[in-house]
């Protein structure tokens, strides 16, 4: 049978990968920056960043005086013990129940101006952290599609590209993706316990819900469709990663948890966290679902990440079109080659690859690229790194460089886009690779 698999995480997943995305990771940053006290290196990597520093201390400084931040700042003070955990959605709804009709309108904007601070601060730090640690449960698995509750994209940046068809992955971010101008859903789910007759602020309270948000601002939607669009004789895996199932996000998942077709794979990292899970599904699905579909739930001890080696961070960048010499390259693949299967994350690097890269040149795409005007008896490196430069960007069109390589002017005239060069230069690279893999 034909399994499809589907990968559903929440924030434990992100936490896994040792980035700082709880609600209170934000809260100490701002508090640390409203007090002076942030040294942008020990937070930011030049490297990495997209912002400069007056430009994102002109969108922290919105968040100084912001009533939805002076008010977790309140409550998390006057908590008596476990000051490191705050759910932001949680305490929205405890706001609500005091919320007045004149107050409305004001917190409203409020917390759209601290959703837009929060928006920043994954887009242009926490998308941007080098991540060090890779999950066993996730690169060994094939996911056809990946359903998202968290901000970030970890795992679109930190696997997407080994997948052998990672083209293919669809991906859906239920709450929003952060991005310089994304709008994020941060809100209650107050309303399942709203009685909106007897509640005369129900229309006022409305807009802090996370079902308004996601309609209002049109997050996406696909997940709903991905049965719809496979064959029915296929079997579904649902695989859930770092998602508590708590009954917040019930609407979203009661569809996929309980199709005919599905199997539900419960991850977990201790044996109270079992215990919490369990007791989370079976309120979510309902005592009698449960019953019905337990034979075909599964909960699976989650395996201890795997802490990325030199090497690993060499092979990776073979998955994406960055410049790494053939030399190095034929040197970790001899060494590859003798790898077993004990090595983890490296062997499964180089098992991607060798499928990826084989794949790609079987590919019509692929075949039909004319390089007619750029092959010799043996490939010159240079063009091969200055193409590949073109592929990601790095480099602009230079008519005298394309000329040093004999890509003609006319050529480079013809094409809309690095697509043509990206082409170029992989089957340039399959050309020096396939020998070495000997495949």
């Amino acid at each position: 049978m034909i399994i499809i698999n589907i990968l559903v995480i929440g924030n434990g997943f992100d936490i896994a990968h040792k980035l700082p995305t709880r609600y209170v990771d934000f809260l100490n940053f701002l508090r640390n920056w409203e007090n002076n006290s942030i040294k942008y290196d020990n937070y930011y990597d030049d490297k990495y960043l997209k912002s400069s520093n007056s430009y994102r201390d002109k969108v922290y400084k919105k968040c100084k005086n912001n009533m939805w931040y002076q008010y977790f700042i309140k409550v998390r003070a006057g908590m008596s013990n476990n000051k490191d955990w705050i759910d932001f959605e949680e305490e929205i709804g405890n706001r609500l129940k005091r919320l007045t009709e004149n107050q409305s309108k004001e917190w409203k904007k409020s917390l759209d101006d601290f959703t837009n601070c929060l928006n920043f601060y994954f887009y242009d730090y926490i998308n941007l952290k080098p991540v060090e640690v890779r999950l066993p449960d996730v690169y060994n698995n094939e996911f056809d599609y990946v359903m998202s509750f968290n901000y970030t994209d970890t795992f679109e940046r930190l696997y997407g590209n080994i997948y052998a068809a990672s083209d293919s992955i669809k991906y859906s971010y239920v709450h929003g993706k952060a991005d310089k101008y994304s709008e994020l859903v941060l809100g209650s789910d107050n309303l399942l316990n709203i009685n909106m007759l007897e509640d005369k602020l129900y229309n006022l309270k409305v807009p802090f819900e996370k079902i308004f948000q996601r309609s209002e601002k049109k997050t996406d939607k696909s997940y709903s469709t991905w049965f719809a669009n496979e064959n029915v004789s296929k079997q579904f895996d649902l695989h859930i990663i770092g998602h508590s199932l708590g009954m917040t996000d019930k609407s979203l998942l009661i569809g996929l948890m309980l199709h005919p077709k599905s199997r539900i794979i419960v991850y977990y990292h201790s044996h109270d966290c079992k215990k919490s899970l369990i007791s989370n599904l079976i309120r979510m699905l309902g005592v009698d679902n449960y019953n019905l579909k337990s034979p075909k739930i599964l909960f699976k001890l989650q395996k201890e990440p795997v802490i990325l080696k030199e090497k690993d961070q060499q092979l990776e960048k073979l998955f994406t079109c960055l410049e790494i010499d053939i030399e190095e390259f034929s040197k970790l693949i001899s060494e590859a080659e003798h790898i077993s299967e004990d090595n983890g994350y490296t062997y499964s690097l180089v098992k991607r690859f060798k499928r990826k890269y084989s794949e790609i040149y079987t590919n019509n795409s692929y075949n039909n690229v004319d390089i007619s005007s750029i092959s010799s008896a043996n490939y010159n490196m240079e063009k091969i790194k200055y193409l590949e430069k073109l592929c990601t960007g790095d480099v602009k069109y230079d008519y005298d460089e394309l000329s040093k390589i004999n890509l003609s002017k006319a050529r480079v005239c013809e094409i809309d886009d690095f697509v043509y060069h990206k082409d170029i230069a992989v089957q340039i690279r399959w050309e020096n690779i396939k020998n070495i893999l000997n495949i």
